[in-house]
């Protein structure tokens, strides 16, 4: 299914939803055969995400 602009498509109603609100930001986490479509969008790397640890008491 590559090559045929479905994520592309997928990825653009949500990105202009979020505009219209008033956004400025995206910020997402791309598997490695997504990344050159994201890039190609527009957005750019600025860090690696390794590891994510979640706790439900961290938010006061």
């Amino acid at each position: 299914m590559r090559q045929r602009g479905i994520g592309t498509t997928s990825i653009y109603k949500p990105l202009f939803d979020v505009k219209f609100k008033g956004y400025q930001w995206a910020i997402l986490h791309s598997s490695e055969m997504g990344f050159s479509m994201y890039k190609k969008m527009g957005f750019e790397q600025y860090s690696d995400l390794t590891e994510c640890i979640w706790h439900p008491n961290m938010i006061d």
